[in-house]
This record gives C-alpha cells, structure tokens and sequence, in this order.
C-alpha cells in the first residue's frame, strides 16, 4: 500500500512540474510577443519624429518655388538648407512651361516628396 501510495505522489509531482514548465512557457512567448511589440512601436515612433521635418522641409521647397514663378522666373532647380528645420535640407525643381513644382525634404536620411501642378 505504501508503495502504491509513493508512485502516485511522484506521478502527481511530475504532473506538476510538466505543468510548470508548460505555464511557464507560455508566459515566456507572450512576454516576447509583447516586447516584439514594444520595440516596433518604438522605432516607428522614432521614424515619425523624422517624417514631419522632412515633409515640411519638402512643402517648404514647393512654396518657394511658387513664390518664384509668381515673380515670373524661368523654369530652375536649386537646392538649399532651412535655418528653421534645423538639419533639414530641400531640393525644388520647377518648369514653368509644364506648370510643375517637385520638392523632397530630407532629414537625417528620411525623404519626403511633394509634387504640386499648376495652370
């Protein structure tokens, strides 16, 4: 009887720690999941802070453009450094005779492009 009695208390211990280890790894891939998770937020995030200057930068660039066909200057292409976007840099194309403006801002290597037609 005392023997039948041991074997089922270590059956019922290896049940247990089966159990154990099946809780527990369980809770592990969700914790991974959930970090996974985080850190693509993260960066994302991170890749948005970027985006704005860059397409400010870029609307910047078409507005001057529009400003010099205004002035009735001929068709160009120039690029120039924004004092108010910080790193921000811009390149502006404009044909007049196609009623075209192209504009990419870029910051810290994120490009962002505009394109504006005209009559």
């Amino acid at each position: 009887m005392k023997l039948l009695f041991l074997k089922q208390n270590k059956e019922k211990g290896i049940t247990a720690i089966l159990l154990a280890i099946l809780v527990l790894s369980v809770m592990l891939v969700i914790t991974l999941s959930l970090t996974t998770a985080f850190i693509s937020e993260v960066k994302s995030s991170a890749y948005i802070d970027k985006t704005t200057p860059a397409y400010y930068a870029a609307e910047s660039g078409a507005e001057y453009a529009l400003y010099k066909i205004k002035e009735n200057s001929p068709s160009g292409n120039e690029s120039f450094q924004l004092k108010s976007l910080s790193d921000a840099q811009c390149q502006v194309t404009w044909d007049q005779d196609q009623g075209k403006v192209g504009s990419t801002g870029i910051y810290q290597g994120v490009r962002r492009k505009v394109a504006i037609y005209f009559e």
